[in-house]
């Protein structure tokens, strides 16, 4: 009886079952470690984007394209990423 409960648990809003208890922790450890990596990604280049403004200063539109283009690009994949869930 116990091992029926066990295969009959489901993860939430994820559709299958799951045999082991313990894999829905690690599936939500790994996506939740998958998260911070992605918001210290995100810090990381915008960080970039700052620093270069504030070392160029008026030249910062020219001089630093290649940083902001870098974080808009970051962005816009995420956001496709989001979408096609």
């Amino acid at each position: 009886e116990k091992e029926n409960r066990t295969e009959k648990m489901t993860a939430e809003g994820s559709g299958y079952l799951c045999k082991e208890p313990g894999t829905v922790i690690k599936q939500h450890q790994q996506q939740a470690e998958q998260h911070l990596m992605t918001i210290e990604k995100f810090k990381i280049l915008r960080e970039r984007v700052r620093q270069c403004h504030r070392e160029e200063g008026v030249n910062h539109i020219e001089k630093c394209t290649a940083h902001v283009k870098a974080y808009a690009d970051a962005i816009h994949a995420l956001k496709a990423q989001n979408n096609g869930l």
